[in-house]
């Protein structure tokens, strides 16, 4: 590398490399509305100033000069100084120069050279910024430099030869690439040129020639931003030379986070990411949504991709049974299929977005991708390496009920309302036991009871790694067992396997690459699907256990569900994952190799559900049941492919071309026995007085062929293009093949020589841009075919089948249409670094289903309809580090994403059985429902907006738009301190939204206030006489009252949404390097012990327990602490 040092007579002498400027002040003004003409702006702005560059030529730099029969050396290191420019040249060259008297003040650097070089035997060229130091001939004319040829060997830090260093001469521009040995060769290149190394994911080096023919460069890996590897698509590439839009999530930062689940870990961490939990479960699913939702009715889920391999189910649940799990807020809920990936077992999760990242992957890709890829090994001494931590976590916020005395009033009070006297009559229209039979002043907090307990866990990891340069591999066992806040022995336990290993031969022209992670996460949870299950029991509920220690089921001749019940029903699943993934590569020549990716995927689960006889109320009889499942999910993917790599001209030409054949399974198998006299058998199918049995059978079928054609030009201008012809089993004949592509383009500006002079400040510069189609079809297996379905009724003894869907082949495959650009700035050195990004992706041709007549039979068929669904925004990042010496260093890190959604057109859209769901030019996520007008002063009942003014309170005819659950921003923050061997990283993530509230849960259940159920605290503030204004009604206990009846109008209307927006301490953590001294076995640079925290506390109005998870009877998500170390031996 160069510097301003200077070396021995004989080597070749750069002086002082292009500094940056010292100090820079940055004055932004952050506007309240983005639009578009700002990125339009941007670009324009940049080429009028390149223009105007131009136009200058080296006058703009200006050198001012004091010389006083100084040598040329001096004074070349004079003006090297305050131009930035590099000279070379060698001390014989100098040797016979003239000293020179000088007096210039303010001229251009070109005049400046003039008057040093005058009458000098010596001559000068630029190049970039470069000052090249050339010999003349007697007679004055410049001396024709030596062409030599050149070789060399360029190898990593670890003696390692790399492959495909792209070599390239800084004068004469000529460049080649490393073989399989990092050997390069150079022909006919000036003999005091230099050398220029670049690859992704290394440090660039520059070498001069100095007359060697053979040369050894050591390159070193990148630490920076920017060049730091990025996994694309069957490839890799760096933030720096990217077209394409790709977030990333890397292993440290997912291993901060103390979670079962690796999507867990991303929750405002990649701009146009939206991460929402559906419960606070250990194993509870996870949904993921990239750039909103493009699709009407079918999915809008991204394609989740390990190793290679596309899991068998996506990001499906994977339950066919219902339990807690399935108890979710306002998505769908059940038994995450990724929760079985050890957090710890994973690289990086690469979050792919725009078409130039995604249309390689078709329609699979049309939402999306995840990529996630585990760990590898590295050549070198064996590493042992041992991470683990044990934590405490808690709900954060309980559910607050009423105590006893409130509840008694709010009973009380509704009877009174409804004009009927409390009686311990059952035959009586007033019948109240909880007021006359049971004990008035007793108290039980069943939210305190049932979910105010520590859940413990812990999880450990340990493994090796290490190997050759031929022999790389990586192994690692873990162990995580999750508890819950409930009473018993409930939770989480998984075990994880993952195996990497990498051969190849001595010539490097053979590789093997071998993937294989394996897990077994069981769930042992209640099978009720809510916690409203106990939390609604009256407060003065009798005692749950009779004096001889058995369940309680009555008093005063009154029975009620006993919540320990819900204990006893119990809910195990078993969920097996292999992931597997072997890679072959050969390289038939250079620059020509092929290789073909097999990989496998099975998800086998396990579930059992229990209803015993301990778990009834003994009154009735009772007799116990259980229901079985077991899934078969199974998928396979053949991928051969064929690279070629060359150099043409002054640019580098990568060609891609492959194929996709994959197939996917699932299986399932359902068994409900009854009539069990006895718990001790229940467990024997064949003790069971009544079996019946249900399965499904599914089998989907894709391929494709694909193709890449990318051109460096130089490192500065970038083209890619991408096509795939997709196809498949989801479509009818004619209809099951679709053509998908995409171009992406990238200008990385700051390597213009007028921009480097202009703007020495800026580091990096690149505007990209990219358009391309993507398809869709995610909806479904057999849609096209007539389907038959069995009826249970027997026709003369014989099954009997019935038509369940109709023959139809014409619909074909969504499309979608994406159009990004971003600009991405870098200052001082990389220190600041800033990405805007506009996004524009409308989807067309949408599947929906189409409403028939009456008349046909049959309800709907699949139909493609000419709407068409928008998504756009801006996401920004800025990234920086505002303190770097020497025991402190301040790292930042922020985005935010400001996303719209809209319904641009439906034709026909108030004739179609959509009308009371979407409206034309809004979100297709609208609060489309009746206007709540709070509550009637008067009369203490809810009141409604008539819209259409027929003095008809009704459905559909009198909504309107009064908002949209989309969220209008979000994002993420995070610093990281570190002092000496202590860092402290702090991490919040928030998101501006509106979303169910409290009054959900409380009106959408049946037993609304003033029945003989508890009710959150909130219903206090309710109307309780004429004047009074609240948005809580009149308590009531009768079905036939006013107050009840409007309780189906009150869950189709905007009172049960309000603002769910929040500001979350998602992760703090704390960590300590173990000092070498007290430590001397331990490799001290990665070893370390921990203390962390997630969703330590949360900043919001929102009025219930969580505004993530939006359900007041779902368990929100729990404050966790964990203390742990992660070892490396």
């Amino acid at each position: 590398m160069f510097g301003s040092t200077q070396k021995s007579i004989e080597q070749t002498t750069v002086l002082n490399k292009p500094k940056h400027c010292k100090s820079m002040k940055i004055e932004a003004r952050v506007r309240n509305h983005l639009t578009l003409f700002y990125m339009k702006l941007i670009p324009m702005m940049l080429l009028l100033v390149c223009l105007q560059a131009t136009t200058r030529g080296y006058g703009q730099t200006t050198v001012t000069l004091n010389l006083n029969n100084s040598s040329l050396e001096n004074a070349l290191k004079d003006i090297s100084s305050q131009t930035g420019y590099s000279f070379i040249y060698t001390r014989a060259q100098l040797k016979h120069s003239q000293n020179i008297t000088a007096q210039l003040k303010n001229i251009s650097l070109q005049d400046a050279l003039d008057k040093c070089f005058f009458n000098q035997p010596l001559h000068y060229t630029i190049e970039d910024k470069y000052v090249v130091v050339i010999d003349k001939l007697a007679n004055g004319s410049p001396l024709s430099e030596q062409t030599i040829d050149v070789s060399g060997k360029v190898v990593d830090e670890k003696s390692n030869a790399l492959l495909r260093i792209t070599v390239t001469t800084l004068r004469s521009k000529k460049s080649t690439y490393t073989n399989e040995k990092g050997e390069f060769t150079l022909k006919d290149v000036f003999e005091n040129d230099i050398l220029v190394f670049t690859s992704v994911g290394y440090t660039k080096a520059e070498i001069p020639i100095d007359k060697k023919t053979f040369h050894n460069i050591t390159m070193k890996l990148v630490i920076g931003l920017l060049d730091e590897t990025v996994i694309m698509a069957y490839g890799k590439t760096t933030r720096r030379l990217n077209t394409g839009n790709i977030g990333k999530v890397s292993s440290d930062v997912i291993s901060q986070q103390p979670v079962l689940d690796p999507l867990s870990a991303l929750h405002g961490k990649v701009p146009g990411l939206v991460v929402t939990q559906s419960s606070g479960l250990p194993g509870a699913s996870i949904k993921i949504q990239i750039r909103g939702q493009n699709s009407l009715t079918q999915g809008s889920e991204p394609l989740i991709i390990v190793d290679g391999v596309p899991l068998a189910t996506n990001n499906q649940p994977v339950n066919a049974l219902r339990s807690l799990l399935s108890g979710g807020g306002q998505i769908e809920a059940g038994l995450s299929p990724i929760a079985g990936i050890n957090p710890l077992d994973i690289e990086s999760i690469e979050i792919l977005k725009d078409a130039d990242a995604t249309a390689i992957y078709g329609s699979r890709g049309a939402n999306g991708v995840l990529l996630i890829t585990t760990k590898r090994g590295a050549p070198g001494k064996t590493m042992v390496f041992a991470n683990f931590y044990t934590s405490w976590s808690k709900v954060p916020k309980l559910p607050k009920m009423l105590n006893t005395t409130e509840y008694l009033q709010m009973r009380r009070e509704a009877f009174a309302n409804d004009g009927l006297a409390p009686s311990e009559n059952p035959s009586s229209p007033g019948y109240a036991p909880d007021l006359f039979l049971w004990d008035t002043t007793r108290e039980t907090n069943f939210s305190k009871t049932m979910l105010g307990n520590a859940a413990h866990s812990y999880n450990g990891q340990a493994g090796l790694s290490g190997g050759s340069e031929n022999m790389k591999f990586f192994f690692s066992a873990g162990h995580n067992k999750d508890g819950t806040i409930f009473p018993g022995d409930m939770g989480s336990d998984r075990i994880s396997l993952s195996n990497n290993l990498n051969y190849s031969t001595n010539n490097k022209k053979l590789t093997f690459q071998l993937s294989t992670n394996y897990s077994s996460l069981k769930n042992n949870l209640i099978a009720s699907s809510s916690l409203n299950s106990f939390l609604a029991l009256p407060p003065n509920t009798p005692s749950l256990y009779t004096p001889d220690g058995k369940l309680n089921w009555q008093e005063g001749g009154y029975s009620f569900t006993n919540p320990l019940a819900y204990l006893l029903q119990k809910y195990n699943a078993v969920t097996d994952n292999l992931i597997s993934n072997l890679q072959i590569n050969y390289k038939i020549t250079k620059g020509l190799s092929i290789r073909s990716s097999f990989g496998y995927n099975s998800i086998q689960v396990s579930e059992k559900s229990l209803m015993p006889i301990a778990s009834q109320d003994p009154a009735y009889n009772p007799q116990g049941s259980q229901t079985i499942a077991n899934s078969s999910n199974k998928g396979w993917i053949i991928e051969p492919q064929t690279e070629y790599e060359t150099t043409i001209g002054k640019g580098r030409l990568n060609l891609l071309v492959g194929s996709t054949f994959s197939q996917q399974r699932q299986n399932v198998i359902e068994i409900n026995a009854s009539g069990y006299n006895n718990d001790q058998l229940i467990d024997a199918l064949s003790a069971a007085s009544f079996i019946n049995s249900t399965n499904r059978f599914s089998d989907y079928k894709y391929t494709a062929l694909f193709g890449r054609i990318n051109y460096n030009w130089r490192q500065k201008y970038i083209i890619n293009f991408t096509g795939r012809r997709d196809g498949s089993s989801r479509f009818g004949p004619g209809k099951r093949f679709a053509n998908l592509g995409a171009v992406g383009a990238a200008w990385l500006f700051q390597e213009e020589h007028l921009i480097q002079k202009i703007l020495p400040f800026l580091s990096y510069g690149k505007i990209r841009a990219s358009y391309g189609l993507t398809g869709n079809d995610q909806i479904g297996n057999y849609k096209y075919l007539d389907m038959w379905a069995i009826d249970y009724k027997k026709y003369q003894e014989t099954t009997a089948l019935y038509p369940s869907e109709l023959f139809n082949p014409q619909y074909g495959w969504e499309t979608n249409r994406k159009f990004e650009i971003s600009l991405d700035l870098s200052f001082l050195k990389d220190r600041i670094y800033f990405s805007s990004t506009y996004f524009n992706n409308k989807s067309g041709n949408q599947l929906v289903n189409y409403s028939l007549p009456a008349q046909t039979g049959f309800g709907s068929i699949i139909s493609n309809f000419p709407a068409v669904v928008e998504n756009k925004g801006f996401e920004f990042v800025l990234e920086a580090t505002p303190i770097d010496i020497k025991n402190f260093k301040w790292s930042f890190a922020g985005n935010v994403s400001v996303p719209s959604n809209k319904l641009l057109s439906f034709p026909n859209l108030n004739t179609s059985s959509y009308q009371t769901t979407y409206v034309e030019g809004k979100s297709l996520s609208i609060i489309y429902k009746l206007h709540s007008l709070g509550v009637d002063p008067s009369t203490g009942v809810f009141l409604f907006e008539d819209t259409n003014n027929d003095n008809i309170i009704s459905m559909g005819t009198d909504y309107q738009v009064t908002g949209k659950t989309d969220p209008r921003f979000y994002g993420g923050v995070r610093n990281t301190l570190a002092f000496k061997k202590i860092e402290l990283d702090i991490f919040f993530d928030f998101r501006k939204q509106t979303g169910f509230n409290y009054l959900n849960a409380i009106y959408g259940n049946a037993q609304i206030p003033g029945f003989a159920t508890n009710q959150p605290t909130y219903v206090l503030e309710r109307w309780q006489k004429p004047g009074d204004l609240s948005m809580i009604q009149m308590f009531t206990t009768n079905r036939r009252s006013a107050a009840y009846q409007t309780r189906s109008n009150y869950r189709y209307s905007d009172a049960v949404y309000s603002d769910a927006s929040y500001i979350r301490l998602r992760t703090i953590s704390i960590s300590w390097r173990l000092p070498t001294i007290v430590f001397k076995k331990i490799s001290t640079n990665s070893s370390r012990i921990f203390v962390s925290a997630q969703n330590l506390f949360t900043i919001s109005n929102y009025k219930g327990t969580d505004p993530e998870i939006q359900n007041y009877y779902s368990l929100p998500s729990l404050r966790t602490i964990a203390i742990g170390a992660k070892l490396n031996f």
